[in-house]
């Protein structure tokens, strides 16, 4: 989570102080639907989150909280396209390298 905090900062998306709470509303979502982090999380799982919160928070805050989560999704998304790009380098290199038999 660490991660997601300096994405939010160096990429400009929000401060420190708000990055905090961007995490922590990560955090309140994946523990309000059982899941880990590292889980994808669909739309219908999203809504029941915000509906909960709008019952006991701002309008503000139940917005910050969507966009949190928005965030937290593309972050993942992201980070899997990278990996998968890195590995597809990775493995031009080696192709590259290895000398195979006529």
């Amino acid at each position: 989570m660490e991660q997601f905090k300096s994405y939010l900062i160096t990429s400009k998306l929000t401060d420190e102080k708000k990055a905090g709470f961007y995490l922590s509303w990560v955090t309140r979502f994946f523990e309000f639907c059982n899941k880990n982090p590292e889980d994808s999380a669909v739309q219908q799982e999203i809504e029941p989150f915000l509906k909960y919160l709008s019952r006991n928070r701002e309008d503000w805050q139940v917005k910050q909280a969507s966009d949190a989560i928005q965030l937290y999704q593309y972050y993942k998304e992201r980070k899997k396209t990278e990996n998968i790009k890195e590995n597809l380098e990775l493995n031009a290199r080696w192709i590259k390298s290895v000398s195979f038999p006529n």
